[in-house]
This record gives structure tokens, sequence and C-alpha cells, in this order.
């Protein structure tokens, strides 16, 4: 899988997508042109998006580039993707989405993004685990949630301590 590429300004408004970005998000129910929109329109979750003000800030103020791992899953397939920010001297941010490994699954866990049960369930915006008591992997808190395929979750994005850790201190770096 090529790059996905995009671009922010300096007010965080998309200005710019390439790469594979269209077929990306395609793929896997996203908006195929984003331009004009702004980011936090696709960040959910009050300590994701303050995790993302962070990246961000930290990017712009020191023009170095951020580099992390995330996870990155969709209906059929798990992805480790591998995410590069860097920053112009005017604010602008560009992103840069590549994958690391792509493994096909067959769990009902790309699914859960339009689950009708009552239930919400946390995930990790990062590293895709689910918070089940303590922070599992998402195949794990299906049997420890009694999840199955009539009773999908909806969604609610966090990010977990071991996560968070990681990524302040790629930001300290």
């Amino acid at each position: 899988m090529s790059a996905v590429l995009y671009r922010i300004d300096r007010h965080d408004t998309i200005v710019e997508t390439g790469g594979v970005w269209d077929a990306f998000a395609r793929a896997n129910g996203g908006v195929p042109s984003a331009v004009g929109r702004p980011l936090w329109h696709f960040i959910a979750g009050k300590d994701v998006r303050a995790t993302w003000a962070l990246l961000l800030r930290r990017v712009r103020e020191g023009r170095i580039p951020v580099v992390f791992v995330y996870r990155c899953d969709g209906p059929g397939v798990r992805r480790l993707m591998q995410m590069e920010l860097l920053a112009d001297r005017i604010g602008s941010v560009q992103f840069r989405s590549t994958a690391v490994s792509i493994t096909e699954t067959d769990t009902i866990v790309g699914r859960w993004e339009t689950g009708s049960a009552r239930d919400t369930v946390l995930v990790c915006g990062w590293c895709g685990r689910v918070h089940a008591g303590d922070w599992v992997q998402p195949e794990q808190a299906i049997e420890l949630l009694g999840l199955h395929e009539s009773r999908q979750p909806r969604l609610s994005h966090g990010i977990c301590e071991s996560c968070a850790a990681e990524l302040k201190s790629a930001v300290s770096a």
C-alpha cells in the first residue's frame, strides 16, 4: 500500500490530500474528498483530540518530525500504520501514513463503527485495544464483553495509558 497523504493549514483545515487517500477512504467508509473540512471533524473523543492537539503543537513549535505507529483496522483487515507529521515555517502540517503490516481478519471488530447495540465500548485511538476492565485486544474484548454479530457496540475513542506515555515520549524527544 502506498502512503496516505494529507496536509492541514495553520487553522487545522485539510487543504490537500494525496497518495492513496481517495482509495483508502472509500475502502474504509471514509470521506474521499476531505479538502476544506476541519481536521477535528474526523477525530472523535476528548482524550484523542487533546493528544492530537499536543502532537500538532509540538511538531509546529519545533518543526521536527513526529513519528509514531498506530493501528488502523477496517472491515476484514488489521493494519499497523506509521504516521509522520512534519510542519513547515507557516504552520502547515503534512501527514504521511504508510502501512507497516496488513493482516486479513474475519472478526466483527471492523464493523463496530456502525454498531447498533446500546452498548458503547472505549477503544484506544492508537493501538486499537478495547477497555474491558483492562485494555485488551479486540478479539479478547468480544469474548469478555459477550459481543457477537447481532450485538455490535458503538465505539467511543480514547487513549490507553501505554499509548499516552509512548506519545508523550515521542513529543518530548
